[in-house]
């Protein structure tokens, strides 16, 4: 199962990759999950970029 540190390790990565406009299907891919679960985990981009 992945949680919240998983995808917010992989938000870093896909930032780190991709810059400021990184999108949460490049979470996604990084976090080797599909978006709903990125979704489910974080709410949404804003809550994510917030955890950050």
């Amino acid at each position: 199962m992945v949680g919240r540190p998983q995808v917010l390790e992989a938000a870093v990565r896909a930032i780190d990759l991709h810059g400021p406009e990184a999108t949460m299907d490049d979470i996604a891919a990084a976090a080797h999950v599909t978006k709903p679960i990125v979704y489910r985990t974080m709410g949404d981009k804003a809550a994510l970029t917030e955890a950050l």
